[in-house]
């Protein structure tokens, strides 16, 4: 369903799915704790902010030490946190036009292991393990809901020579998982500039989409990927004004870029304005 869905949407023209972290509460006027405590609230805000930016995509974003407990020696689950995410997508279900489409950023098994232990590696067994039961869980949360067009699995701090054969196993059986709830999986990776667009391994996971952390319009093309492409927009582009922000990105929209994400949080000093210049030129390009 939630596949289907995903490739319905992309039909239509490219997707604009900012991660917004605390810039919610900016446009909120509270603190981002006070809105992701509450579900009505959390839901709310995110519903006012597709409206006021005209989003034809929602994307909740939890921060890793949100998601994983720090007691070692307990089974990982998905905390309250978690469940306030649930409670407002579900209400965002019942609200939103068919139009807009609801995303999850989850972190995948080596970027959450780095967020709670730095420096991490993805040779240390039992953080790894422990940080991808964390994915598992979540992501049966997510398919259980049955509310969701597509999953970001964001493993760009991953560097080349870290994607392995065990790592690509991992996030195989995590595809695998996806692929039973029928959720779409768009796989966020950092791309060397000498890196082939799909690097060794990560085409035979076939993820629905692979979005590239890079404000390039052009990447070097890999035959043996057939998904969607798209860009994760870093913040200093964000924050480097409108002419230039908005020349970049219709480049990438020349270019095929069917995604546009930020890598990481919305910085808390880009303009509104800004936020809406790209919106309405994203959906120019349509």
């Amino acid at each position: 369903m939630g596949k289907v869905r995903f490739q319905d949407l992309i039909a239509h023209g490219p997707l604009f799915i900012p991660c917004w972290g605390s810039y919610l509460g900016r446009l909120e006027q509270r603190s981002t704790r006070e809105i992701f405590e509450n579900p009505v609230r959390l839901c709310m805000a995110l519903r006012r902010t597709q409206q006021l930016f005209t989003l034809n995509a929602i994307c909740i974003d939890l921060p890793a030490e949100r998601l994983i407990r720090l007691d070692p020696l307990k089974r990982t689950e998905a905390q309250s946190d978690f469940d306030v995410m649930l409670e407002a997508y579900r209400g965002l279900s019942r609200i939103t036009e068919p139009w807009v489409g609801l995303f999850s950023y989850i972190p995948g098994p080596g970027n959450l292991s780095r967020a709670i232990v730095r420096p991490a590696s993805l040779t240390e067994p039992a953080w790894f393990e422990r940080c991808r039961d964390t994915v598992f869980s979540l992501i049966r949360h997510l398919g259980e809901a049955n509310i969701f067009t597509a999953v970001f699995i964001d493993e760009n701090m991953i560097n080349a020579t870290e994607f392995t054969a065990g790592h690509c196993q991992v996030l195989r059986s995590i595809f695998n998982l996806l692929a039973f709830y029928e959720l779409a999986v768009l796989l966020i990776r950092q791309v060397p500039p000498d890196e082939e667009a799909a690097p060794s391994g990560t085409e035979a996971l076939s993820p629905t989409a692979i979005v590239f952390q890079s404000d390039r319009a052009i990447l070097p093309k890999n035959p043996a990927f057939k998904g969607f492409t798209g860009r994760a927009i870093s913040p200093e582009l964000l924050a480097s004004g409108n002419d230039v922000i908005l020349r970049t990105i219709s480049d990438m929209l020349e270019h095929g870029v069917s995604i546009i994400t930020t890598a990481g949080e919305v910085p808390p000093t880009v303009e509104p304005r800004t936020i809406h210049a790209l919106s309405r030129r994203i959906y120019d390009h349509i």
